[in-house]
């Protein structure tokens, strides 16, 4: 009993935070279509707002409706979990640190930077190794 009140203390959060997250992201590529060249886009406008709101809602209601009201969609769901999160959630950060270190200090920015340098590619690497083995066998 005590385990799963645990385990959920961590896990309401983190569902919480990730689907906020990922329905904002979506939002903003639906908003920024819409209101492409308008005053809407950019000041804070009653239109604006509740585009954004109904944005969300509609958003919100489609994922429910995929995740939970039709069956099939469930599975389908956890299989995209599956394969998306592997990718934003590591290999996506280990390149994102190789390709920034790459663009500030240039090729070979693994030696200028001495022990942090190669600590921190060799780091990004197995954070990149470990996202493709979650992708693939995990």
């Amino acid at each position: 009993e005590l385990y799963k009140k645990v385990s959920f203390s961590f896990m309401i959060p983190t569902l919480i935070f990730l689907g906020v997250l990922y329905a904002s992201v979506s939002a903003r590529f639906i908003f920024f279509r819409i209101f492409e060249g308008t005053r809407h886009k950019s000041s804070h406008t009653v239109v604006g707002w509740a585009t954004w709101a109904g944005i969300l809602a509609v958003t919100w209601v489609f994922a429910f409706i995929i995740a939970e009201v039709i069956p099939f969609f469930a599975d389908l769901l956890a299989l995209m979990s599956s394969l998306f999160d592997s990718f934003f959630g590591w290999i996506f950060w280990g390149v994102a640190y190789l390709r920034m270190r790459h663009a500030d200090l240039g090729p070979g920015f693994y030696k200028k930077r001495g022990i942090r340098g190669w600590i921190g590619a060799v780091v990004n690497v197995f954070i990149i190794i470990v996202g493709f083995y979650f992708l693939t066998a995990g």
